[in-house]
């Protein structure tokens, strides 16, 4: 069982960007997903827990939220995702940091 940061990235402009994917022994992983932008402009974003690396309209968790130019974030804690899940997170602007933490739970 892994726990602490289980993944991170920086994003590339208008792009999808995997930043975790939930390991096929685990039961499934509580997960948290954070995203910070150091940028000077604004950047829309999008997140979503998808079974694949393209995901459908009904995977994503946020679609269309602002971060704020230097510094702003955004948090989203508490989601549970399934074996073989991936956390997707696509920005308007480059250069936007993004980190996965939480716990992966397995079989015992």
């Amino acid at each position: 069982m892994a726990y602490g940061k289980l993944g991170t990235g920086v994003t590339t402009a208008n792009t999808n960007l995997q930043v975790y994917q939930v390991p096929v022994e685990c039961v499934y992983a509580d997960i948290n997903i954070s995203v910070v932008n150091p940028g000077a402009s604004d950047s829309a974003i999008e997140v979503a827990v998808a079974a694949n690396t393209v995901p459908t309209s009904d995977e994503y968790i946020e679609k269309g939220a602002i971060i704020p130019a230097l510094g702003g974030t955004f948090n989203h804690s508490g989601v549970l995702a399934s074996p073989g899940e991936r956390v997707i997170v696509k920005t308007v602007q480059a250069g936007l940091v993004v980190r996965v933490d939480g716990k992966e739970i397995t079989k015992v």
